[in-house]
């Protein structure tokens, strides 16, 4: 590490005593760059900025400090690395590291050892560009999200689980870590009482569960025990990944289950899960878990060959999910599951935002996992876009269920969507629902009858519901005259602002 790291490292333990480091202070002390030392300089440029500016932060990724979600004071943005070879894409990517990552990875990077994921980012900016196939880079994926769905399972109960974890033991082999986001809980409850078919009542759908998941656990059990393998069992709802506290709770849990060499079975807790904290099915909770694990694929095995195009032939790679596989999808019709091709699709699109694949694979092929990690042409490759979002804004995207919603003119709008801007309380035509301070909202374009037209972004608010009714359509100036304080000019800040 570099002096200047070093030093900014030490005032970062004892912000007491130690002498302030200052951000360009640290940049100044850096040596010039070489092509032998760019990337730990930009790595190292990137752990002060993160340090020195968002201390609280780190804490909070490290679980010293409880998570506050309030909007906080704006700091003066840093000035950017004078390291010519490496852009400052790189330097956030190790930046949403130290900030957003388990805290053993934070201090790998304070040590000076870079992250695989981190040091391929700055390396490509280094060196000669390669051209790599969208399949070929499956072959790169050292952590994958395998889900598995409810037809494939309740089809062979113990026989798909045994197939599965031979597959996952060859990967392992080749240091690929899997975690499985399990469905059929409920279809082998159905089947252990004898039901004519999937309950539609929340009621009866819990008791399947609750019948049905330690069968579903004694299957994953004895196909690993084969192998000396434990396993654990992880039951979520979606309100376990709307805290975020508990969301980061969750993820050092499941690093610490990798780190012990255990293969986590992650399932929804269907058990005890209510309509308003449900994630409606598995595929929502494998495309929320790739970002809680900061898994490099997500594979969702079906039962089917992929997605179909609209003459029901296979489409191998879909580039824009909007336009070529959302038009096609449709909802489940086995009456096994509760998703469909639609909500397979839904979690692409959520995956893909974070600039990481999905694949929607045949789960009946032989080898599948290993065939798809080793570029094979199987299923449907959703492939990331443009606008890729950082851990911590596709949590507000997709982690957070919205508390309410806000209505916003046309002009707001505009400035939100094309322009970057924050969200101001002159541009809030209604408050919809009860929230506080900190809380996340779905925001919406007002229509023409007033009503509310298609879901814009969605945000943390820097006031509370009530609040905001009285300040919507003034003017920042006008806010502490009408609430007799104020926190900041904007209803949302754009840095907790996602564009959906």
């Amino acid at each position: 590490m570099t002096e200047a790291s070093k030093a900014t490292n030490q005032a970062a333990k004892h912000p007491t005593s130690a002498t302030p480091v200052t951000v360009k202070a640290a940049i100044d002390a850096a040596p010039p760059a070489t092509p032998e030392t760019a990337i730990d300089t930009a790595i190292d440029t990137a752990i002060e900025m993160a340090i020195v500016m968002a201390p609280e932060m780190a804490l909070e990724a490290s679980g010293d400090e409880e998570t506050d979600l309030a909007p906080q004071p704006r700091r003066q943005a840093a000035p950017a690395p004078v390291i010519e070879t490496v852009t400052e894409a790189v330097t956030e990517a190790v930046t949403e590291a130290v900030i957003e990552m388990a805290p053993e990875m934070a201090l790998e990077a304070l040590t000076g050892d870079a992250t695989d994921r981190v040091t391929v980012a700055a390396l490509a900016q280094t060196t000669s560009p390669v051209i790599v196939s969208p399949r070929e880079q499956l072959t790169h994926a050292r952590r994958v999200v395998v889900k598995i769905g409810s037809r494939l399972l309740s089809e062979s109960p113990a026989g798909r689980p045994a197939a599965i974890a031979d597959q996952i033991v060859e990967l392992r082999r080749r240091d690929v870590e899997v975690i499985i986001v399990s469905s059929g809980a409920i279809a082998l409850g159905v089947r252990r009482l004898r039901l004519p078919g999937r309950p539609h009542d929340l009621p009866g759908l819990q008791a399947a569960a609750a019948v049905g998941q330690s069968r579903l656990m004694q299957h994953w059990e004895h196909a690993f025990a084969v192998h000396d393998l434990a396993i654990g069992q992880v039951l979520v709802t979606h309100d376990d990944m709307g805290d975020r506290r508990r969301f980061l709770s969750a993820r050092l849990t499941l690093r610490a289950l990798l780190d012990h060499g255990v293969v986590p079975i992650i399932n929804e807790n269907d058990t005890v899960a209510t309509e308003e904290i449900k994630f409606g099915d598995n595929d929502q909770l494998a495309a929320l878990v790739v970002n809680l694990v900061s898994a490099d694929a997500l594979i969702i095995l079906t039962d089917v060959e992929g997605v179909w195009d609209a003459k029901g032939v296979r489409m191998p790679i879909v580039h824009d999910i909007d336009r070529e596989a959302a038009p096609v999808a449709t909802g489940s019709t086995s009456g096994v599951g509760s998703g469909g091709m639609a909500s397979k699709v839904s979690s692409a699109r959520i995956v893909t935002r974070t600039g990481i694949p999905a694949v929607v694979a045949p789960g009946r092929e032989p080898d599948v996992l290993s065939r798809v990690l080793a570029g094979a042409d199987l299923g449907t490759l959703f492939v990331p876009g443009p606008g890729v979002l950082s851990a911590r804004k596709h949590w507000i995207a997709y982690g957070a269920r919205p508390a309410g919603r806000l209505l916003i003119d046309e002009g707001a709008a505009r400035a939100l969507r094309h322009h970057g801007k924050s969200l101001l309380p002159a541009g809030l035509v209604s408050v919809e629902g009860e929230f506080e301070l900190g809380d996340t909202v779905s925001v919406f374009v007002a229509g023409a009858a007033g009503g509310p037209g298609p879901e814009l972004a969605r945000g943390l608010v820097a006031y509370p519901s009530g609040d905001l009714r009285k300040i919507s359509g003034l003017q920042s100036a006008a806010i502490e005259a009408r609430l007799g304080y104020k926190s900041i000019d904007e209803a949302i800040h754009r840095d907790d602002l996602v564009i959906l």
